[in-house]
């Protein structure tokens, strides 16, 4: 995931804030007020308190916070998604066969290496795919 990414969550029911808020907020007659790059957020009960990688803090209504910050939400999908195209990516990296350049590349010699898992041109068809490369 492009950063910022969300780093942190806290569901906000009335007990302590976590200690990832400090300097993020200041208390309302015992509610809390979170300093957003957007401004301040008064969150009611249930709602979700996120701590991003640039330091930021937001906050975000129940649904929202769970369709989106939640372990089944957008983010969390995403982070996922990011990882298995890292995992396929690793299986295809350029073969380490120099006998390629005998053979030549069928793309007008686009190509100086072939993929290592598909013994076509590197990159290959499936890591075009991933990286929204298009194809020769």
């Amino acid at each position: 995931m492009t950063d910022p990414r969300p780093v942190h969550t806290h569901i906000w029911n009335g007990a302590p804030l976590p200690a990832w808020l400090d300097g993020h907020h200041h208390d309302d007659h015992g509610r809390p007020v979170i300093h957003t790059p957007d401004g301040e957020a008064r969150p009611e009960d249930g709602w979700w308190l996120i701590g991003w990688s640039n330091g930021a803090a937001t906050a975000a209504s129940p649904w929202t916070g769970r369709h989106v910050y939640g372990p089944d939400g957008i983010a969390a999908r995403l982070e996922r998604a990011e990882a298995a195209i890292a995992r396929v990516t690793e299986l295809h990296p350029a073969a380490d066969d120099w006998s390629w350049a005998t053979f030549g590349c069928d793309h007008g010699g686009a190509h100086r290496q072939l993929c290592a898992r598909c013994r076509t041109c590197h990159p290959c068809p499936t890591i075009r795919a991933l990286h929204e490369e298009p194809t020769p």
